[in-house]
């Protein structure tokens, strides 16, 4: 009996030691423009939480990604922090911490906007 207590013990343990590993800082201090999705993985030590949007244009195709991070919030809503990552045609273009706002369905009019400065910058 004390010999399961402690394999429970454990498991409990390892997963908690392993949902903590999943929410690493992001650190983005270690990402340059230019990076691909697969560089920007090995550079955040992370693969990303989820793909905001995606849109698709004449001259290529626009991404976001999302990546989060833990801090020491007081509720879960400010405990996160999420940055999102913009890349088009798979080369990281932009990135920032996610817009402040209501969370409701996507805007593409954003993904637009985004893709208009990159065509007049």
């Amino acid at each position: 009996m004390k010999m399961i207590k402690f394999i429970v013990a454990c498991f409990c343990i390892s997963t908690i030691l392993i949902s903590c590993a999943s929410m690493r800082a992001v650190n983005t201090s270690n990402l340059h423009l230019g990076m691909n999705k697969a560089e920007v993985q090995t550079a955040l030590r992370k693969n990303p939480d989820n793909t905001i949007a995606a849109k698709s244009y004449s001259d290529g195709n626009l991404e976001v990604v999302q990546y989060s991070d833990l801090n020491n919030g007081v509720s879960l809503e400010t405990a996160i922090n999420p940055y999102w990552l913009y890349f088009f045609n798979d080369k990281l273009v932009k990135w920032e911490p996610r817009p402040k706002g209501p969370q409701g369905p996507f805007n593409y009019d954003f993904l637009d906007n985004v893709h208009y400065n990159l065509e007049h910058n």
